[in-house]
């Protein structure tokens, strides 16, 4: 955290009054005051949570229809529930709706207020309505008293608002999601002590039989009474360790999280490690495990701000209905994913196959067949289309849905994802939504520093994470009106190699105030592929600089029509 209070504004400055808010952070950047950041942010989305986050005290600025007289300022307090008009206005998402999400989570700054001025017009353009103009000054004194007058117990100070023409809201407010003393929710609170643990020594036959039989996040591994790792699906489908072996030969070394720890944090952990289980420490012994699952049903009422199309996946791995089960488990490996869409011959929708339909087949087959029998059997099942093993007909969304009634969805179906399908047509891929992509859109912070999810980090060789953040800030720098809020890299080791060293697929996917901008690459060893990666990278940003010219352009030209 840079400074304790921020000025956040929101807006186009293309759509006439909704460029209110950039226009008064604009008025005050050249003011004096202490402790305070003015921050543009445009149309935020779901990054607004965590780009305020860290700051004790919070001032949002935007056009808010409350059907005041053009001009009217208000002051209020988002928790509140004031009625307005469409807040969206020509916001992709309801500001006010996404706190509620980082209040889920115990990350919206306490207090937090709104300063809204009542627009006139909101058409394209880039001059405010006279009305709108003449208020700036008010506006401008308004939010100052605003962020000067919040207190650390939520409330506005009356005196300090005496000679603002402005009407206040005053409450405290108070989150009805379970806390502890500090007012935050700890892992404690949604962890279960319910889990299935096998011996480091038991057959490994057993544990595939438990997956097909009970599908589990993951089963714990003990050794000697005590906790050695985590076996997921994801090991089971990758390997080619046969069943007499012990389970301590898939057995992974997961990350271990406190029973008082941050739920966002253990989002984050979960992510980056590639697991859906992590067991739950309380001095030193082991009290239970976290899954993704327990995570998302805490926050689930807190997703309605949020829509498909913020988080969802547009570049979908996918296979034919033709495609044999032993390619489907190599592109699973290769691209680190637990399912793929199955598409027709002309690019149709037919179904899905996920890891654990693989898992499920093999082990009945290996289930009917004898010791000597089971090798041939494994190598019948590699062959077989992927048409024979396939989920239909396929769960879908669409990308106006609520990531709620979305995610809702796949824990009461024990869904991992849906596919995303255009409106219109449901038989088409437009992407993906897993529960993995909700649980990266709640793990973002804001840090002084860039903050930068990476996983796999295991591959990092001679790379180093600031050698990673260091090189995204670099190409972030070149596009200066760009706010980078999140990056994500992703490595992915392929079995190929050169005098020994793998490889690497490097993925870098970037959240900005601007939007997402991505750049992939390939190289042997991940600091090869991280530059081929990141030379990608800064021409997609250059390119998004571009387009942004355009638009200014575009409101300089729309402007000298109006004055014509």
């Amino acid at each position: 955290m840079v400074a304790e209070r921020a000025i956040v504004a929101l807006g186009n400055p293309y759509r006439r009054d909704d460029g209110v808010g950039p226009a008064l952070v604009d008025r005050l950047r050249g003011r004096e005051l202490p402790s305070v950041d003015c921050l543009d942010l445009g149309d935020a989305g779901f990054d607004l949570v965590h780009v305020v986050a860290d700051y004790a005290a919070v001032v949002i600025v935007d056009a808010v229809d409350f059907g005041g007289d053009p001009g009217e300022i208000v002051v209020f307090d988002p928790a509140d529930g004031m009625e307005t008009g469409d807040r969206r206005g020509t916001h992709a998402t309801d500001a006010f709706e996404l706190l509620a999400v980082g209040e889920g989570l115990a990350e919206t700054p306490t207090p937090i207020r709104v300063v809204g001025v009542q627009p006139a017009e909101t058409g394209y353009g880039d001059t405010l309505s006279p009305a709108v103009a003449q208020a700036l000054p008010e506006a401008s004194e308004t939010l100052t008293a605003t962020v000067r007058s919040l207190s650390a117990e939520g409330r506005l100070s009356i005196e300090s608002q005496s000679s603002c023409h402005v009407m206040c809201i005053q409450t405290k407010i108070d989150n009805p999601r379970r806390r502890n003393t500090s007012g935050t929710m700890d892992i404690a609170d949604i962890a279960t002590r319910d889990y299935i643990e096998v011996d480091a020594d038991e057959r490994l036959g057993k544990v595939r039989s438990i997956f097909e039989r009970e599908n589990p996040k993951g089963i714990i591994v003990t050794e000697a009474g005590e906790y050695a790792g985590v076996i997921t699906q994801k090991e089971l489908v990758q390997s080619h360790v046969e069943d007499r072996a012990k389970a301590s030969a898939l057995m992974q070394h997961a990350p271990k999280v406190k029973r008082t720890g941050d739920v966002r944090e253990t989002a984050r952990v979960l992510v980056e490690s590639g697991t859906k289980v992590a067991p739950v420490f309380e001095a030193n012994k082991l009290w239970g495990v976290i899954t993704d699952d327990d995570i998302l049903e805490a926050v689930l009422d807190s997703l309605d701000a949020l829509t498909v199309e913020q988080i969802f996946t547009g570049d979908v791995v996918t296979a034919t209905e033709d495609t044999e089960v032993g390619q489907v488990i190599n592109k699973l490996r290769e691209h680190g994913i637990s399912r793929l869409p199955v598409l027709s011959d002309d690019g149709k929708l037919t179904g899905m196959v996920t890891r654990h339909d693989i898992v499920d087949v093999v082990v009945r087959d290996m289930d009917k067949a004898t010791t000597g029998e089971r090798a041939g059997d494994v190598d019948r099942v590699l062959d077989l289309p992927v048409y024979d093993v396939m989920s239909s007909p396929v769960a879908t969304t669409t990308i106006d849905e609520s990531v709620e009634d979305a995610v809702r969805r796949m824990l009461e179906n024990d869904y991992a994802g849906l596919v995303v399908t255009p409106e219109h047509d449901d038989s088409l891929v437009a992407g993906i939504i897993t529960k993995t992509d909700v649980l990266r859109a709640l793990s973002f912070t804001e840090e002084e520093h860039m903050d930068v999810q990476i996983t796999n980090i295991k591959l990092l060789d001679t790379l180093s994470r600031q050698d990673v953040r260091v090189g995204i800030e670099d190409v972030a720098d070149k596009y200066q009106a760009m706010q980078v809020q999140h990056a994500h890299v992703r490595f992915q080791e392929h079995k190929e190699k050169l005098r020994g060293t793998p490889l690497i697929n490097c993925q870098i996917r970037l959240r900005t105030n601007k939007g997402q901008v991505a750049g992939t690459g390939e190289g042997y060893g991940s600091k090869t592929a991280f530059n081929v990666a990141l030379d990608k990278l800064q021409r997609n940003v250059l390119e998004r600089k571009g387009v942004r010219s355009d638009e200014e352009y575009r409101g300089q030209l729309l402007r000298k029509l109006g004055e014509l």
